[in-house]
């Protein structure tokens, strides 16, 4: 199913209140870096029980945090014309 993006849940537990929303996630989700986590924050991919939230945000035990992980999108590649000497 190419260009479907990837929906994530996440439950935040007593053990995890208080801590920063984005170290939170990027300990709790495998492969996710703590920018590539603030980066899908910031472009809204993440609602703490529904809403979108900062970074900054301290997690409270018992939220529900989902996060949508947008589809790869191909590199393109664009020839250009360079001229080159052939010596």
């Amino acid at each position: 199913m190419e260009g479907a993006s990837e929906i994530l849940r996440v439950a935040a537990g007593v053990a995890d209140a208080g801590q920063r929303l984005d170290r939170f996630l990027a300990a709790a989700l495998d492969g996710f870096s703590r920018s590539r986590v603030q980066a899908l924050i910031e472009g809204g991919f993440v609602r703490v029980d529904g809403v979108p939230l900062k970074a900054r945000h301290a997690v409270r035990a018992g939220e529900t945090i989902v996060v949508e992980v947008p589809a790869a999108r191909p590199a393109e590649t664009v020839a250009q014309d360079i001229p080159l000497r052939i010596l």
